[in-house]
């Protein structure tokens, strides 16, 4: 078992690495500055993680897995005692986690993770790189078959379950950016954080009524 200081040297790496990637880029930011920011040395790159690309898988890992499981928490809450919860409901257990992750809450701006998933967002080729380690079937399924479930359609399977979960996750980063005053968004006036997201989270849930509906559509 590690001891507390080779775990102490793991979590100011990827503090340092979540902060630099987001600030400078993937491609721009290297493997010596982000250990000369944790005050470590590249064999400790290599003892822990293997490799830049490993550092910065783990970096999201480490956040994707809190949110995931805040996301599973509150679906097991609607469900309790086998209510069947409404597709604006499901939305919300979907995207506040990554909301309330992604703000930080002394300065109310976006936190560096956001910065970089939204990158990664942006940049398929390298995002593929770092999102296939991630293993989201489990919420995945949770959320498409409760969705489906909601809007008595067929649960949506490959690209069309990725498709969804794509929107969803586009459409929370937006909310995050808009709220937090990085990105103006489509709003002409100011707008309170909170009408913001649930605005938000009302345009999705219609969305995804369309999604499930379209789906029917081309099956029929």
């Amino acid at each position: 078992m590690p001891d507390s200081s080779e775990l102490g040297t793991r979590e100011r790496l990827l503090d340092a690495a979540e902060r630099l990637l987001a600030e400078h880029g993937l491609a721009e930011t290297s493997v010596r500055m982000i250990t000369e920011k944790a005050d470590a040395n590249v064999a400790a790159v290599n003892y822990h993680f293997g490799s830049k690309e490993d550092l910065v898988r783990a970096v999201f890992m480490r956040r994707l897995r809190e949110i995931d499981d805040m996301r599973m928490q509150r679906l097991d809450a609607l469900e309790v005692g086998g209510r069947q919860p409404d597709v604006e409901e499901i939305t919300r257990a979907f995207m506040e986690p990554l909301i309330v992750q992604g703000i930080s809450r002394d300065t109310g701006k976006l936190v560096p993770f956001v910065v970089l998933i939204r990158q990664v967002f942006s940049d398929p080729e390298s995002g593929q790189k770092i999102m296939h380690s991630w293993e989201p079937p489990k919420i995945i399924l949770r959320i498409t078959k409760a969705l489906a479930k909601a809007t008595e359609s067929d649960i949506p399977t490959g690209p069309r379950a990725q498709l969804l979960m794509m929107l969803m996750h586009s459409a929370t980063l937006e909310a995050l950016y808009v709220v937090t005053g990085a990105s103006k968004g489509p709003y002409d006036e100011e707008l309170d954080q909170d009408e913001i997201v649930e605005g938000t989270i009302r345009f999705v849930s219609n969305g995804i009524k369309a999604f499930f509906m379209a789906g029917a559509l081309e099956e029929a």
